[in-house]
C-alpha cells in the first residue's frame, strides 16, 4: 500500500515529533488518562452575574486566578505568598526591601507558610501551584529595561556595605548579592512549598523564557539565542527544584493569523522542554504552558480559531502536558465580551477538544489543518504526536 504524499506542514509536525524523542519520559499525568489537560484560570464568574451561561465541558479543570482557596491551580501573585521584596516603578514605592538582598527571609517564610495552609488544603489530591513574581528576574543581566531598577538599587546597596572598594569590584559584588540572595529567596519558597503541598505540580510563571520577540522582521525564524540559552542553563538550580514548568506563549494583535505565531510558540516550549531536561532525572517534570483567549496587549479581540491551533496545538504537538487557558477580571467585564466568550468555547469544544476513539486507545484532535493526532503511550510516556494521515473522510 503506498503512503499518502504530506505537505510541508504535516511533515513539520513529524519532525517536532522525532526530534523530541531523545527526551526523558514525563512523569504520568495529573488527570488519570489526560495525558494532555485544558485548564480554565479566568474569572467566569463574571459570567454569572451577567447571567451568561458557559459550557466548560472542554476543561479538565475550572479554575480562577482570584483569592479562593481549594481550587486545582492555585496562582500566588506577589502579595499571595510571603514577603515579596519589589519596587512599584509607577507609584515610585519600595516593598520589603525592594531588593532581594534586604528581604527578610525568615518573616517571608513564616507568611508564606500560613498563606499555602489557606489556599491549598492538606488532603493529597493533585494539582498546580503556580508562583507568580514577575517584578525582577533571578538574572541580574535579564532586568533590563523598567527592570534595571533592581541593578541601580543593588549597586547602591553594595556601596553602603563596601564604600572604599573600586567601581568595577562594586559592580561585581552588587550582581553577586542579587542573584544569591534571589536565588536563596526562590529556592526556600518553592521547598517550602514542595514540602508542605508535595501532591501539587509547583513552578514560577513565565520561567523559562526564550524573549524571541522581533517577529516584525523578515528574517525572523523563533528561535532562542544562544545567549538566552545560556542564561536559562545557569538558573539550573530551579529547574532542579521544580516540579513543573510554566512558559507563556501570549499572543500579540500583530502576529494575528500569522505563521510566525506558530514559531513563536514552538520555540518558547521547546525551550521549555530542553531547561526540563537539564536536571538530569529519569523522568521530565510537566510542562503547562500559559495561554489567553485574547490577544495580549487588548481586551477585546479573541484569538481566531488558526492561532488557537498556533497555540493549543503547537503546544500539544511538541509535548505538553496541558494548557492554562488565563484572563484577567477586566477582560471579561461586559456582556459582549461574555457572549464573545462562548464562541471561544465553542472553538474549543468542537476544534480542540482531544476526544477518545471507542473502544480504542486512540484520541482525535480535530480541525488542526485537517490532520489526524494520535498520541501514543502518552499516559506512562512524554505526549508524542504521529500524524496518521491526511484530510480526514466524512
Amino acid at each position: 500500500m503506498a503512503l499518502p504524499l504530506l505537505s510541508t506542514g504535516a511533515i513539520c509536525i513529524l519532525a517536532l515529533v522525532f526530534s523530541a524523542s531523545a527526551l526523558p519520559p514525563v512523569e504520568p499525568p495529573l488527570i488519570h488518562d489526560h495525558p494532555f489537560v485544558a485548564i480554565w484560570n479566568a474569572p467566569t464568574e463574571q459570567c454569572q452575574r451577567l447571567d451568561i451561561p458557559l459550557d466548560t465541558a472542554a476543561f479538565q479543570a475550572v479554575t480562577t486566578p482570584t483569592n479562593r482557596p481549594g481550587q486545582f491551580l492555585t496562582i500566588f501573585y506577589e502579595d499571595r505568598l510571603g514577603l515579596y521584596p519589589k519596587v512599584d516603578t509607577m507609584k515610585r514605592k519600595i516593598y520589603k526591601g525592594g531588593i532581594p538582598q534586604n528581604g527578610n527571609l525568615t518573616e517571608h517564610l513564616i507568611k508564606a507558610r500560613g498563606q499555602i495552609d489557606h489556599y491549598i488544603s492538606q488532603d493529597s489530591s493533585p494539582g498546580l501551584a503556580v508562583i507568580d513574581w514577575e517584578s525582577w528576574r533571578p538574572l541580574w543581566d535579564q532586568n533590563w529595561g523598567s527592570k534595571r531598577i533592581y541593578q541601580k538599587l543593588s549597586i547602591a546597596h553594595a556601596l553602603h556595605i563596601a564604600p572604599f572598594l573600586p567601581l568595577t569590584q562594586t559592580f561585581k559584588l552588587a550582581k553577586r548579592l542579587f542573584q544569591q540572595a534571589g536565588r536563596t529567596l526562590m529556592e526556600k519558597t518553592i521547598s517550602l512549598g514542595i514540602g508542605k503541598r508535595p501532591s501539587r505540580r509547583w513552578g514560577f510563571y513565565l520561567l523559562p523564557d526564550c524573549f524571541n520577540y522581533g517577529w516584525d522582521k523578515s528574517n525572523y525564524t523563533g528561535k532562542c539565542s544562544v545567549k538566552i540559552q545560556k542564561q536559562n542553563n545557569q538558573l539550573l538550580w530551579l529547574w532542579e527544584r521544580s516540579t513543573a514548568l510554566f512558559p507563556s506563549v501570549y499572543l500579540h494583535k500583530s502576529l494575528r493569523n500569522s505563521p510566525r505565531a506558530a514559531l513563536f510558540v514552538r520555540n518558547r516550549v521547546q525551550e521549555a522542554m530542553r531547561v526540563a531536561a537539564l536536571p538530569k532525572r529519569p523522568y521530565m517534570v510537566p510542562i503547562y504552558v500559559y495561554s489567553r483567549p485574547l490577544y495580549r496587549d487588548q481586551t477585546q479581540l479573541f484569538e481566531s480559531q488558526i492561532d488557537l491551533i498556533s497555540t493549543i496545538g503547537e503546544s500539544a504537538a511538541l509535548g505538553a502536558s496541558g494548557v492554562v487557558m488565563w484572563g484577567g477580571m477586566k477582560d471579561y467585564n461586559n456582556k459582549v465580551i461574555q457572549k464573545q466568550l462562548i464562541v471561544v468555547f465553542e472553538l474549543k469544544i468542537h476544534s480542540f477538544k482531544v476526544k477518545k476513539k471507542e473502544n480504542s486507545r486512540s484520541f482525535l484532535g480535530k480541525n488542526i489543518k485537517d490532520l489526524k493526532l494520535i498520541p501514543f503511550d502518552a499516559v506512562k510516556t512524554r505526549l508524542t504526536w504521529a500524524v496518521t494521515h491526511m484530510e480526514e473522510k466524512k
